[in-house]
């Protein structure tokens, strides 16, 4: 503490003349607190300015035309960004609809495929069938499919895979065969001596067979060799692919026995063919198993269907963060000296504190050569806090400018990183929009592949139900040289129907007897649907005997009712009559040759012989 005050009476008068005559009055500092300093200190202090100066505040300077410029540069980048940001949105989300669209057409396309499979296994199956009957000359279909429903074997026949296999079990010697002789009984069963192609068809057989005898004898396969020089062949011809030995040797005129005692994968003993044994024959069976298709036809079956596709759907995700507000906004000048409390004695410790900005002044600029270190003025006058602000104005000014530049690195940053963000999501939808008509061709290839094979696997359900219709199905008469047609010879075609006009000579038969001869070849008596047919029946049916013979119909009158129904159980809508009577009448439906086509029918005497027409279903229905 200082050891005693002084005050003084300090008058500062302007320096300025014509201020001089303004200003009279005088500022008085009434409380002056001095201390002693040194006279490097008093250099160094910043001068107190006079309290009751004139000098008014100075007006705050306009804003520079750069911070304009720049401010409006700033504008047009946050737009610029605002806009890329919308057209980024909207291609992020024209890329997730194409990406959601394209899985989508993913899996529909895995469904046709397993569909397109499915459908390839099922119309495979029908081929093989079809093949199988096609062997035949007469298909006893009563014996294969009884009631009408088919089995892969018939009665005493074990099926495995694709094969039905027969084994003998004779008890005597004298059913036994040697290997031609086993061979010739199996082609009467238009079947061969088993042929073994795996280790699963040798093991299957040697479950099933039994020892009998002794050891020596066993069941006649399909193997044979006619000299030691030729290799051991099967009897389709086919070389030995797998082998299952257990004694060899060489000789000429050697047959392959299967002898049920010994190790199964080590079974096969050669043997004189002239020796009798068991055997064991097969043929093929009637319908294929699903684990029979083979590999060479999984791979046939993918050639028609279209691979997937092999790739990557890339998303891209843009995340924009707001930038934080900078930090380095100019906060109040800690050199600012708050207004003391009336009372005190003693000035805060910061008042005195030059602000970091300000330079210290001269020596030059010192103009009393007495120096106040502490001055406490009783009041703060209004000018004083003007002066402040005015001079953190061109600082803030700086402050702001650095912002705003901040800001423009900052938005063209942002805008450099959206350009390369949209370059890829344009490459990605791009992508997406190949795989996307790829995908879409695809599924048009898949489709009409389904489409095709369910056409051809509902023709050959369609002309497996004919053949089911025969008792014993005419092979040769439907297909001459296994090239299968319409109808059988004889049979005229006409819209999915085949006529058969019969035309020998007398004695003709009456209704019931027409019929049972059309049902004997799976067909019925003509049942005209329409004009066309009506039109079709009258072309081809000739003139015989006199006017009243005609051909017979499936049409009859109903006892009571008096309502003539077709033999399917419909009524007639038609009613192509005659307008006179002809013959004697009846309840059966005579069509009478080289009569008008709306009136050629007669109800004639079901026990009237005369010829007739059959319909039956055509085996091969027609692709258009």
């Amino acid at each position: 503490m200082e050891d005693e005050l002084h005050y003084v009476r300090v008058t500062f008068r302007p320096r300025d003349p014509a201020q001089e005559n303004q200003n009279n009055l005088e500022t008085i500092y009434t409380e002056v607190k001095t201390e002693t300093k040194t006279e490097a200190q008093a250099w160094d202090a910043p001068p107190a300015k006079a309290a009751g100066s004139e000098d008014k505040a100075p007006r705050r300077p306009l804003l520079p035309k750069r911070v304009v410029v720049l401010g409006i540069c700033v504008t047009v980048v946050t737009i610029t960004i605002a806009v890329c940001i919308h057209f980024l949105s909207e291609q992020h989300r024209q890329n997730v609809d194409l990406a959601a669209l394209n899985l989508q057409l993913w899996a529909e396309q895995a469904s046709l495929q397993r569909q397109v499979e499915e459908l390839l296994r099922a119309t495979e199956r029908l081929n093989w069938t079809m093949s199988v009957i096609l062997e035949y000359d007469v298909f006893p279909v009563n014996t294969h499919c009884p009631h009408k429903v088919c089995r892969p074997c018939l009665d005493g026949w074990l099926h495995f895979q694709s094969k039905c296999l027969l084994i003998s079990k004779s008890p005597h010697y004298s059913g036994w065969r040697n290997w031609q002789s086993s061979q010739d009984h199996c082609r009467q069963s238009r079947a061969e001596l088993v042929v073994i192609e795996s280790q699963e068809e040798q093991e299957f057989i040697n479950n099933h067979t039994e020892r009998y005898h002794d050891e020596r004898h066993g069941y006649w396969i399909g193997l044979s060799n006619k000299s030691p020089t030729e290799a051991w062949t099967w009897v389709d011809g086919s070389n030995v692919t797998v082998s299952f030995w257990k004694t060899q040797r060489a000789a000429s005129m050697l047959c392959g026995l299967s002898l049920p005692h010994a190790d199964p994968l080590a079974n096969w003993h050669q043997e004189g063919c002239s020796m009798k044994n068991r055997w064991i024959c097969q043929t093929r069976a009637l319908i294929k198993n699903h684990s029979s298709i083979t590999d060479e036809e999984e791979e046939l079956s993918a050639g028609h269907t279209v691979h997937k596709m092999e790739g990557e759907v890339t998303y891209s995700t843009v995340v924009i963060k707001k930038v934080p507000p900078s930090t380095g906004e100019a906060a109040p000048s800690t050199g600012e000296a708050a207004p003391p409390s009336t009372g005190e004695a003693a000035p805060s410790r910061g008042e005195a504190a030059p602000s970091r900005g300000e330079a210290a002044p001269s020596r030059e600029n010192i103009e009393e050569s007495t120096v106040y270190s502490e001055v406490k003025r009783r009041e703060a006058p209004a000018a004083a806090l003007d002066t402040s602000r005015t001079a953190t104005s061109p600082r803030l000014l700086l402050v702001g400018f650095g912002i705003a530049v901040v800001l423009l690195v900052v938005c063209c940053i942002i805008i450099i990183y959206i350009s390369i963000v949209m370059s890829k999501q344009e490459v990605t939808l791009s992508d997406q929009a190949a795989q996307h008509q790829q995908l879409t061709e695809q599924l048009k290839v898949l489709k009409n592949t389904t489409s095709r094979l369910i056409r051809d696997g509902d023709h050959l359900n369609w002309t497996l139900g004919v053949i089911l219709t025969f008792s014993n199905f005419p092979v040769t008469k439907f297909c001459p040289d296994r090239k299968c047609r319409p109808c059988q010879d004889g049979w005229l075609l006409f819209q999915e129907k085949c006529y058969l006009f019969y035309d020998e000579g007398a004695p003709w038969k009456t209704w019931e007897a027409s019929r049972r001869f059309c049902q004997n070849t799976a067909a019925d008596l003509v049942v005209v649907d329409g004009l066309k047919e009506q039109e079709f029946l009258r072309n081809h049916s000739k003139w015989y005997y006199d006017n009243d013979h005609g051909f017979w119909l499936g049409l009859q009158k109903t006892h009571g009712t008096g309502t003539w129904t077709w033999i399917d159980g419909r009524n007639d809508t038609l009613g192509f009559w005659v307008k006179e009577q002809l013959g004697t009448p009846g309840l059966c439906g005579l069509m009478i040759p080289e009569r008008p086509v709306n009136g050629s029918w007669d109800p004639a005497d079901c026990m009237m012989e005369n010829k007739f027409i059959c319909e039956a279903d055509v085996l091969i229905k027609s692709t258009v």
